[in-house]
This record gives structure tokens, sequence and C-alpha cells, in this order.
């Protein structure tokens, strides 16, 4: 079963991957003669790692809520 903290984990996780590949994808760009597809997949690489990065903020913001009132190390 995962726990709040790992899923918070995994999808830092899937997000630094996402990124990466983001920036491998703008590096291997031409100079020019771009291809539609190339943008394309650009545009939906930015799109999910936006998403991922909202899903991170509220999953956080919710983790911290919930372990506030607790004491821990």
């Amino acid at each position: 079963m995962n726990t709040p903290s790992t899923d918070l984990k995994s999808l830092q996780k899937e997000l630094e991957e996402k990124q990466q590949l983001l920036e491998d994808l703008e590096a291997s760009l031409p100079a020019h003669s771009i291809r539609p597809h190339q943008i394309q997949r650009i545009e939906e690489l930015e799109e999910e790692i936006r998403q991922l990065k909202d899903r991170l903020k509220t999953m956080d913001s919710t983790l911290k809520k919930t372990t506030s009132g607790t004491s821990g190390p």
C-alpha cells in the first residue's frame, strides 16, 4: 500500500524524468526545419510537467496539513 509520502516521491521522480526528457528533446531540435510533431511532443511534455507540478503542490500542502498536528523528528 502506498503512503502519501511514497506517492509524493513517485510523482517527484516522474516529474524529474519528464523534465529530463524535455531537456533532451529541446537539445536535439535542429536549428532549422523543425517538424510539427517535434513541437507537439514538447508542448505535450510541458503540459504534463505543469500538471505534475500542480498535483505535487496539492499533495504537498495536503500532507503538511495532515502532519502538522503530529510530533515527529
